[in-house]
């Protein structure tokens, strides 16, 4: 059986299982080097097609997990009308007219999709997927765990913004949801957008910047206006909050309110109430659907958040988290592809111990492509010695090796090294890079090397090895690896193993043997809201940026001179 997942709106991509392999998931932004582009992706097909040398007449099911036809079901209806009973006819009209959007969202992207399979005579292999499912599906399948509660989160998908599933033996069933118009995800994105910051891509530098404020200054507006009912996920509508991404002129109140506090007050208090609601809302989920300590999954959007994920390992009612490495949109081919191949097989892959699933150059194809450009580089047989020089020197090393990753986050493949002595990286890497993140760079280490830095890091944590989850940090991370710790005493890290990742792993031992070094900084190999380089072509532009120092792509090193 061959199983083409795909999806065409933000953060488009596909994924290829054939029979019991799976031969690849990529997001289109890394071919096209449009950051978060929608669109039929038709670059990832074609490598995804190119890499198992089939066609697209040979698939047998194209699954499609971003939104299924139309109109939301009775039971979503029932849902709304409850939340909306009690609102005056101004608003009863913004949230129709929210509804309506949403359809036509639905349709546009299904419409599009429906020309692409006409085009492409495939109307008898779709299967379509409900978008939370798919999220469900990407971190439960994937991941460690033989029984799991699943938590979804994100802005929105098939009317849902968050749900709850039970999943035993590779089944899984929903048992409840909340609609989009109880969206943490548009909640956090509206904080976003009110601080000047662009919704759906810099969530991130609020997380970072709310460690810079006092939570207590803004916590009380929210709290009164927002978040009134404290046990579940329950927002109210008004002057503070609709359900979308919202302009100043929709919510003038809301954002006047904004602007009479420091950013950095009204980032902490939104990152200590979405904490807040979200911890609330899984631990009741426990003990009403299980009554025990258990493991949990989580995807979508908002668990992107490496701080709230920490507050949910923290929890007493958690006995261990993994969390969607691709958690956003991006990984609903991957999730839908391993629901459909679930279903259908009575089993599943077991636990994923790698992103890497994309595109891969040999040493021959890298000389190729050098030798078109005016570069000095020569053929390393032992990198690791060659990594130690140059790091030792305080060169950035651009990484590129084996797989491209799959979903946010660089893992060692297409990566930017660094030491992790020298507190001020921050300020001089950023500006190389055309950044302003007011998080540190995340730290890499090997796991041998884990429990010296991370306070309760355990080897069954396994989103440790994605950097999807934060961890307060030892004394002794602290005074030799500054660069890497942020102003709450906490780092964001990815713990190689030999299995995953043999030839970063093999260098970074090495180095951490001759240095006695805790850890690396491991920042993602691209420029300012650009993709992360897939191509080496992409390596080398990197490198004429002045980005990076020296490149290493395989066995090869390149300097500019």
């Amino acid at each position: 059986m061959i199983y083409l997942g795909l999806h065409n709106s933000y953060q488009s991509g596909a994924a290829l299982i054939i029979d019991d392999k799976i031969i690849g998931a990529v997001s289109e932004e890394r071919f096209n080097r449009v950051k978060n582009c929608g669109g039929i992706p038709n670059k990832s097909i074609n490598y995804l097609l190119n890499e198992a040398k089939i066609k697209l007449s040979d698939v047998d099911k194209v699954i499609y997990g971003i939104c299924t036809p139309g109109n939301p079901s009775k039971k979503i209806i029932n849902k709304i009308n409850i939340k909306i009973s009690n609102l005056d006819n101004n608003y009863l009209e913004k949230i129709y007219e929210r509804m309506q959007s949403e359809i036509d969202w639905n349709n546009k992207y299904l419409d599009e999709l429906d020309k692409w399979i006409q085009k492409n005579n495939l109307k008898n292999k779709i299967v379509y997927i409900d978008h939370h499912l798919s999220h469900a599906a990407g971190a439960y399948l994937s991941s460690p765990f033989n029984e799991s509660l699943i938590f979804t989160c994100d802005g929105k998908g098939n009317f849902k913004s968050s749900t709850i599933m039970k999943a035993q033996k590779n089944i899984i069933n929903e048992i409840d949801f909340n609609t989009t118009y109880d969206s943490l995800g548009y909640f956090y994105g509206n904080i976003t957008k009110s601080l000047g910051y662009e919704a759906e891509k810099h969530e991130g530098k609020i997380t970072g910047l709310a460690a810079f404020g006092n939570e207590e200054k803004f916590l009380k507006l929210l709290k009164e206006k927002i978040f009134t009912k404290s046990d579940k996920i329950d927002l109210n509508f008004g002057d503070y909050y609709l359900p979308w991404f919202c302009e100043k002129n929709e919510l003038p109140l809301f954002y006047q309110e904004v602007t009479k506090y420091k950013k950095e007050d009204v980032a902490a208090a939104s990152q200590k109430i979405l904490e807040d609601t979200i911890c609330t809302w899984i631990n009741n989920a426990i003990k009403k659907y299980k009554g025990k300590k258990t493991n949990i999954c989580l995807s979508g959007g908002v668990f992107s958040n490496v701080k709230l994920n920490q507050k949910i390992k923290e929890l007493k009612t958690v006995k261990n988290i993994f969390v969607q490495p691709a958690m956003g949109d991006m990984g609903i081919p991957l999730g839908s592809c391993l629901y459909q191949y679930s279903k259908d097989k009575k089993r599943s892959f077991g636990f994923l111990n790698t992103m890497s699933l994309g595109p891969k150059y040999s040493n021959n194809n890298i000389k190729i492509i050098l030798n078109k450009y005016n570069l000095k580089y020569k053929y390393s047989e032992n990198l690791e010695i060659d990594f130690l020089k140059y790091i030792s020197e305080n060169k950035v090393i651009g990484f590129f090796n084996g797989r491209m990753e799959y979903g946010p986050r660089a893992l060692c493949n297409r990566t930017i090294f660094y030491h992790c002595r020298d507190k001020n990286v921050n300020n001089w890497l950023n500006k190389r890079l055309n950044r302003s993140d007011f998080m540190p760079f995340a730290p890499v280490t090997i796991k041998e090397n884990a429990k010296k830095c991370f306070i309760g890091w355990q080897e069954n944590q396994k989103s440790a090895d994605f950097m999807t989850v934060t961890y307060k940090v030892t004394q002794s991370f602290k005074k030799k690896c500054p660069a890497a710790v942020h102003i709450d005493g906490t780092a964001r890290p990815q713990i190689l193993n030999s299995d995953a990742n043999y030839e970063a792993y093999k260098i970074l031992k090495y180095y951490f043997k001759k240095t006695n070094e805790l850890a690396l900084i491991n920042t993602s190999f691209n420029n300012h809201e650009e993709p992360i380089v897939c191509s080496p072509e992409n390596a080398i532009e990197s490198l004429f940026r002045n980005n990076i120092d020296v490149l290493f792509m395989e066995n090869y090193i390149i300097t500019k001179n």
